[in-house]
């Protein structure tokens, strides 16, 4: 295997070519050890003409691809052909490298997203001032429910009352004693639950 070493767009790239073995791993593997010491943690290592890569090399690779990791950079293969890159995704999940079949897909791989235009998250059936106006009506609706329990109470508070001064002035007549004073804790309980709605309208 002969390495050959050229730079492109700020991308260190590393032409390898002829076959790879395992005793190759060490050789590659010292290049780009010197690569992400000297600040270029950015490479893509081209391998043109081979289908099948050792699994020593795929783990060695694997290894400088997270130490190029820690350096917020990244190593890409190229070059592969489709079982060869295959064979490199199925070797761990997620994939431990990320491989493309020429050169210029590694490197365009590097490139930063477009900027995307910011997305407008707002509904487009309704703008602030209309949600405003949709709570206040609901607001409104529920002050003017609570104000007519309130009203309904007050009116059953009198009307209670006014039963209850009924009740006591017939006490006064001859009747039985018993039933006079069953007949005003009846009154009393009912004027006493009606407070309670009163008091709560809410409830």
């Amino acid at each position: 295997m002969k390495i050959r070493l050229k730079t492109e767009k700020g991308i260190s790239i590393l032409n390898a070519s002829g076959s790879i073995t395992e005793s190759d791993a060490a050789i590659l593997a010292a290049g780009v050890r010197k690569l992400l010491h000297d600040g270029k943690n950015r490479i893509v290592i081209h391998l043109p003409e081979i289908s099948k890569v050792p699994t020593e090399v795929i783990r060695v690779l694997a290894q400088l691809n997270l130490a190029a990791a820690e350096l917020a950079g990244q190593i890409r293969l190229s070059g592969l052909d489709d079982a060869a890159q295959k064979q490199i995704h199925s070797f761990s999940k997620p994939p431990a490298l990320y491989c493309y079949a020429t050169e210029a897909e590694a490197l365009a791989a590097f490139a930063p997203p477009h900027p995307e235009e910011p997305l407008d998250l707002a509904p487009k059936s309704a703008q602030p001032s209309e949600y405003k106006a949709v709570i206040r009506e609901r607001e409104l609706g529920e002050l003017g429910e609570l104000r007519k329990r309130l009203q309904d109470a007050e009116r059953e508070v009198r009307e209670l009352n006014r039963l209850l001064a009924e009740r006591i002035f017939a006490a006064r007549l001859p009747d039985s004693v018993d039933k006079t004073t069953k007949k005003i804790q009846a009154l009393e309980l009912e004027l006493g639950e009606a407070q309670k709605k009163i008091d709560s309208p809410k409830a």
